[in-house]
């Protein structure tokens, strides 16, 4: 709908609600993927590194860019 801005809003209402988690986490790194915000998608899947089930939810996310640049191996 690229409504981008109105996401991020959203997400950083969530954050000053301290509301978190991987699927949250997971629905910011897509928005910033779409604005081409990298250092955003890294701070989303290192937050998630180490925690079980966050951290598969972030690293799924993580491939679909790599994907899309067609950087697949």
């Amino acid at each position: 709908m690229n409504r981008l801005d109105e996401a991020k809003t959203a997400f950083d209402e969530a954050s000053a609600r301290k509301l978190d988690g991987g699927i949250l986490r997971v629905a910011i790194y897509y928005p910033a993927f779409l604005r081409g915000d990298t250092a955003q998608m890294e701070q989303q899947v290192a937050w998630g590194a180490g925690k079980p089930g966050d951290e598969d939810f972030l690293r799924s996310a993580q491939s679909d860019p790599e994907s899309y640049y067609g950087r697949v191996s």
